[in-house]
């Protein structure tokens, strides 16, 4: 084996440091103003290299280099494509698609933008205010939820997230458990990791029940089911099952 003094050794790391960082691109990325929510990976945007005929999604999810923006990543030459997409009430996805080059040695700034689409006003039902305890003056999101399977956990993640958010909103925040057993135990292990202006209701206690609300479609009521009411009991928002962007929807909905 061949041994280095302390300052060679420095300078061998030192110089295969930067062979290795020549046989790569710096890839900026950065958060366009315009963007009203911080961009997550896999959830708003992928940077995807071109490999034998397909672009593959390169694995940054909960990565901490992606958290903050700007910021940069050291990755190999080639062709790469940035996907961003803003999910919109009914599961429609707006998407954009930006293709670029990335040469080694060579830095390449890219920027996530979320297209816009204003979220729909027209009524999907309505509830009638003579069942609730309380008016809403400054509307109402209603839960109904199974904590035992996946798709309620997706949404507790996603409220999680968001808890001081949905704290600083003054509306009014009802989640409703099929027993009260449910309830009482979701409350205990986990409530204090919530938004702390949630009402936690059961079933068989809370009014309207999904029966009786007037939806103006079909609805299937497969748990978590999201409802979003402005202050005259129209629905504006509803969700059902499982889907990715519950929490964002949420937002923009009551800001």
């Amino acid at each position: 084996p061949q041994y280095y003094s302390a300052d060679a050794w420095h300078d061998v790391y030192f110089e295969k440091h930067l062979q290795e960082n020549n046989l790569r691109g710096n890839l900026v990325l950065t958060s366009d103003k315009e963007n009203d929510l911080k961009p997550e990976y896999y959830t708003h945007f992928t940077v995807e290299k071109y490999e034998d005929g397909f672009y593959r999604s390169l694995d940054y999810e909960a990565d901490p280099q992606v958290q903050n923006f700007p910021c940069q990543l050291a990755i190999a030459p080639g062709n790469y494509l940035l996907v961003t997409g803003n999910r919109i009430p009914g599961g429609s996805v707006l998407a954009t698609l930006q293709f670029f080059n990335l040469e080694a040695g060579k830095t390449v700034t890219q920027s996530i933008r979320y297209r816009k689409n204003p979220l729909s006003s027209a009524g999907l039902g309505k509830i009638d205010q003579g069942q609730l305890s309380s008016k809403i003056p400054n509307g109402m999101i209603m839960v109904w939820v199974d904590p035992d399977k996946e798709p309620t956990k997706h949404l507790f993640a996603d409220l999680r997230q968001r808890k001081t958010a949905f704290e600083n909103w003054q509306g009014r925040f009802e989640m409703i458990f099929p027993t009260e057993e449910k309830m009482r135990t979701f409350q205990k292990k986990e409530s204090a990791a919530m938004p702390l202006n949630i009402n936690y209701e059961f079933e068989t206690s809370f009014r309207p029940g999904l029966s009786e609300i007037k939806f103006s479609t079909a609805t299937t009521k497969d748990r978590p089911v999201v409802i979003y009411t402005d202050r005259d009991g129209v629905i504006r928002y509803l969700s059902e099952g499982y889907k990715i962007g519950i929490g964002d929807d949420l937002m923009k909905m009551i800001r």
